[in-house]
């Protein structure tokens, strides 16, 4: 058997190398797109449309009414399995926290978690981080900037565009 990927329960590694944790396992999320090498060709994305599904993005190409299809199919295959996808008004919940920001439909507020306001703590000075740690503290604070309404978006992916370029040669692909 390989070392890591699913058959040794390891971390799987993404064509964008960027290796996720065994509770995220890529068949999940090819599962949940419906692409047809995963799941029954009934719950599978129309013909008509090309899903490409990596740990941190999904990627889909076609024709709008094969992606329309693919939308009702989608929601089809959530409400199967009592999924819900985007904020559900009848889930109940009066509070939750996602991707650092907490929601409080009680008071009608946002703000940011606590979990998130000791990770920005614990950072070190900006001055002496490597560019992979910088990409860090900038997907930290998008959730701030989204709250903040500051552009934030541009350069965090400014910085993962560099970091990709500069990790490229240590990788052997140029």
């Amino acid at each position: 058997m390989p070392r890591g990927g699913r058959h040794a329960g390891g971390a799987d590694t993404a064509p964008n190398g960027i290796q996720g944790q065994p509770r995220n396992s890529p068949d999940n999320y090819l599962g949940n797109c419906g692409v047809t090498t995963v799941v029954h060709p009934l719950r599978a994305t129309p013909p008509l449309v090309r899903v490409d599904v990596w740990i941190d993005n999904i990627r889909s190409a076609g024709s709008r009414s094969g992606a329309t299809l693919w939308e009702t199919q989608v929601l089809r295959n959530a409400d199967g399995c009592d999924a819900t996808i985007g904020e559900d008004s009848e889930s109940g919940a009066a509070q939750y926290t996602f991707l650092g920001v907490q929601f409080d439909h009680t008071h009608q507020a946002v703000s940011l978690s606590d979990k998130f306001v000791w990770s920005v703590r614990a950072m070190s000075a900006l001055k002496s981080l490597t560019i992979a740690e910088m990409e860090v503290v900038a997907s930290r604070f998008l959730p701030a900037a989204a709250i903040l309404c500051t552009r934030l978006c541009a350069y965090y992916f400014f910085i993962k565009a560099v970091r990709r370029r500069l990790s490229a040669p240590n990788r052997g692909l140029c």
